[in-house]
């Protein structure tokens, strides 16, 4: 990935842990990137839609007339749905794109309401099993990439498969593992979570049990 072909887009609101962290990751892999970041305002509940989908189809006008190539996310799921969305009807899908985000990209696969369509538009949505730092590195000579942490950095499959949700395999490409759902369809925590505590995770290093 060149960073001088990549573009932050991230939440201006504050006081959220797991955003704050993904910004400074972020911003700090992206200090050679020529473009300034692209500014959203998520509401108090980021689980609620607000009006940030307008302000996302208008970042997607300004992402077409750039060189970017690479769009970093630093938002909740909530708004990162909505800005695949618009990203899937831009006016340059002749142009392939690439998303990089945290963790909670992993939610999207039992969102009703992400356009499925969208991640066949040249359109590559990948995401970090864990919103570290770590996760995403620079590298020598203005470049950076994502750093293998120790559940990987997976790919949002294009197409839902009914009571599973595709993780990647050990180099970042979809594989056949996948995370379990209940019965309802809304993914099952994770082994050690309590219960609920994907609405409410928080960036950990190292992850318990690991060292």
């Amino acid at each position: 990935m060149d960073a001088t072909k990549a573009l932050l887009v991230q939440d201006t609101r504050g006081g959220d842990h797991y955003t704050d962290t993904l910004k400074a990751a972020f911003a700090a892999t992206l200090k050679n990137s020529p473009h300034a970041p692209e500014l959203f305002t998520s509401p108090a509940d980021p689980n609620e839609e607000g009006t940030t989908a307008n302000t996302f189809r208008q970042i997607t006008h300004l992402i077409c007339d750039s060189r970017a190539e690479t769009v970093f996310f630093a938002g909740r799921h909530t708004q990162l749905r909505q800005f695949i969305n618009a990203l899937g009807a831009r006016g340059c899908t002749d142009r392939a794109f690439t998303v990089l985000t945290g963790d909670e990209g992993s939610y999207l696969g039992a969102d009703a309401k992400l356009d499925r369509k969208a991640l066949r538009s040249r359109l590559t949505v990948r995401y970090a099993a864990l919103a570290h730092p770590d996760a995403w590195v620079p590298a020598e000579g203005g470049r950076s990439r994502p750093r293998a942490v120790p559940h990987g950095v997976r790919d949002l499959p294009r197409r839902h498969h009914p009571g599973y949700e595709a993780a990647a395999g050990a180099h970042g490409r979809a594989g056949d593992r996948g995370v379990r759902r209940d019965g309802d369809g809304r993914p099952r925590d994770p082994p050690g979570h309590p219960a609920g505590a994907r609405h409410r995770r928080r960036p950990t290093w190292p992850p318990s049990g690991r060292r």
